[in-house]
């Protein structure tokens, strides 16, 4: 007799695609910061239009920098 499990009802794999999809959105957050900072906008503005803060962008800045 075969076992079949529904993956896609598991919380482990609902846990995991949530967090595979945080991941991604962060990545593109700091992608748009990134070319923001490369034109030359204001950490405030950029900050504003991202929906961080004014500290995580002066992170990102200064990775960049390095």
């Amino acid at each position: 007799m075969a076992l079949t499990y529904d993956l896609e009802n598991d919380i482990r794999f609902k846990q995991g695609i949530e967090k595979g999809i945080e991941k991604g959105i962060e990545k593109e957050k700091i992608a748009v910061i990134q070319a923001l900072l490369a034109e030359k906008m204001s950490i405030d503005k950029i900050a504003k239009i991202t929906q961080t803060s004014t500290t995580f962008v002066k992170k990102i800045a200064n990775n960049l920098s390095k």
